[in-house]
């Protein structure tokens, strides 16, 4: 089986997004692979970044800037995987919104053993366009062991070029919300 047989989005296909009330075309395809740390001093999620988390202790929910596409792309994050097994995870995109969710409490989350790195849980999608990242949590359960949180993030990257009129034939892309 090719890889484009996997994708939702082929070159040419119309797409519009309801979050920005437009429609694209996409132009171009290729995979999405990053491993983010923890910035313990910048208290951000980002490339590189070595920072530890205490037992017990979260980094409360962040702006995950190195998820945020240029205009001209859209991305769509198919797995992550975690590389400790009492790391949570917890999704929010918007910021105001759970990922895994509809509320403003947490009611879904990503673990290490849900989602280790050479298996992340493939049963979770979403989409990322411009301006609206998503948000992380990441929670220490373990009790006396610190650790070093690490995020794999798996997916694929969209070019775009905006449509000046609707399409006769297009796929909805939902921002934010269970997919």
């Amino acid at each position: 089986m090719a890889i484009a047989e996997l994708l939702p989005f082929k070159i040419g296909q119309a797409v519009y997004v309801p979050a920005l009330q437009k429609y694209y075309e996409v132009t171009g395809v290729d995979t999405i692979y990053k491993i983010l740390g923890w910035d313990s001093t910048e208290l951000v999620f980002k490339k590189d970044a070595t920072g530890t988390l205490s037992a017990g202790g979260n980094t409360d929910y962040r702006k995950v800037d190195e998820l945020n596409p240029p205009t001209d792309e859209f991305h769509r994050i198919t797995g992550i995987g975690l590389n400790a097994r009492k790391l949570h995870l917890y999704i929010k995109q918007p910021s105001g919104v759970d990922r895994l969710g509809t509320s403003y409490q947490a009611v879904g989350e990503l673990n290490g053993i849900i989602s280790p790195i050479d298996n992340p849980r493939p049963l979770f999608n979403f989409y990322v366009v411009n301006n609206k990242p998503p948000y992380f949590k990441a929670e220490n359960k373990y009790s006396g062991v610190t650790v070093t949180p690490k995020l794999y993030v798996y997916g694929f990257r969209y070019k775009w070029e905006e449509l000046k009129a609707k399409p006769a034939e297009f796929l909805t892309i939902t921002v934010g919300g269970v997919q």
